[in-house]
């Protein structure tokens, strides 16, 4: 009777444990899906400050001093780069600024943790925003105005073996790339085969007569190369 009661409690407790794994691998699928359709971090119009940031000859930076205006964009002239530095109003925990354009990627933790890309434009006025599937790890914006994001996706990291990221590029407003993973890659004149590939960085040029790289659209859609 006795090993027959330990059987059953045993069996409860296994289901239990199996119907709570299948809630929790439902629950993440389901919010990878909500977060990669719609914008889940509301982003902000017009942020305080952002319309005062010199268009050059300035260093700017997401603030991570231990104070109130910790994760807030500020900026410093860059020929006093230990002078007395500017905050702004606007939270990111990515940032990058190339001449009146500002990319800003963002995470709204919670209960339903989502994330978020906005570009802003001259005078802080809201370009575009899109959802993230996953933490953000960069963006750089071109002297073209193209923006480059890459974002994990969602529970994985650089602590994790095997992570797997998502690198986009496109003009905020105008054209949308895409996800460079589903490009044909080429590194030379060689066309990378491998599957198991990860594309981050984006890193911009510095005049407008180049396209962004290390892996950038060639002329004809679908396809990539290394420069």
């Amino acid at each position: 009777m006795v090993k027959r009661k330990q059987s059953l409690v045993l069996s409860v407790l296994v289901l239990t444990a199996v119907l709570a794994a299948v809630g929790l691998a439902l629950t993440s699928l389901v919010g990878f899906a909500q977060r990669s359709q719609e914008p889940a971090v509301a982003a902000q119009e017009n942020p305080a400050g952002i319309a005062q940031v010199p268009l050059v000859d300035a260093v700017v930076f997401r603030d991570t001093r231990d104070t109130g205006d910790y994760g807030k964009v500020a900026w410093v002239p860059l020929d006093g780069p230990r002078g007395q530095r500017t905050t702004t109003g606007l939270s990111c925990d990515r940032v990058y600024r190339t001449g009146g354009m500002l990319s800003c990627l963002s995470v709204n933790r919670g209960m339903n943790t989502s994330y978020g890309s906005t570009a802003y434009g001259i005078g802080g006025h809201r370009l575009a925003v899109d959802a993230l599937p996953g933490e953000p790890s960069r963006t750089r914006v071109s002297a073209t105005g193209m923006v480059g994001v890459t974002s994990f996706i969602t529970g994985e990291s650089y602590e994790q073996v095997g992570f797997s990221t998502r690198t986009t590029i496109a003009t905020p407003g105008g054209k949308d790339y895409g996800n460079l993973q589903d490009f044909t890659i080429k590194i030379g004149d060689q066309v990378l085969t491998a599957e198991d590939r990860n594309v981050w960085g984006s890193p911009s040029p510095r005049t407008a007569t180049r396209s962004m790289r290390p892996l950038l659209p060639e002329n004809k859609p679908g396809s990539c190369v290394d420069h």
